[in-house]
Parts: C-alpha cells; sequence; structure tokens
C-alpha cells in the first residue's frame, strides 16, 4: 500500500529567525587541526555605498 505525500504532509516552514541576517559563518581548512576546519560566527559587513567596478571594490574589500 503506497501513500500519496503532499507537500502539506511532508514540509513543514518555520518563520524566519532575522537575527540569523547579521551574521556569517567563517569556515576556513586547518590542515593542523584533526578535523580538518575552523568555523566562526562574524558579524556581516554593512553594502558599500559607493558604486565601483568590482577590481577596485575588491581592492578596498581586501584592504
Amino acid at each position: 500500500m503506497s501513500k500519496t505525500l503532499t507537500p502539506e504532509k511532508t514540509l513543514k516552514f518555520l518563520r524566519e529567525n532575522e537575527e540569523l541576517r547579521k551574521i556569517v559563518i567563517r569556515i576556513q581548512a586547518d590542515i593542523n587541526r584533526d578535523d580538518l576546519f575552523t568555523s566562526q560566527t562574524i558579524p556581516v559587513r554593512p553594502a558599500p555605498k559607493d558604486r565601483k567596478a568590482f577590481e577596485p571594490a575588491w581592492a578596498d574589500y581586501r584592504g
């Protein structure tokens, strides 16, 4: 006997946690660690207000 699955029965939606918009997770490879990675949460940088081509904007970002 097979059952028909519908989205109403299989998917559950949660409200967005808007606090998570303020952080990102930085993951870096680290060959000196047993698990090979480090991770940390860091604040999101504000979007630049000036409009630049990619190369100058990237140079400023890397600054």
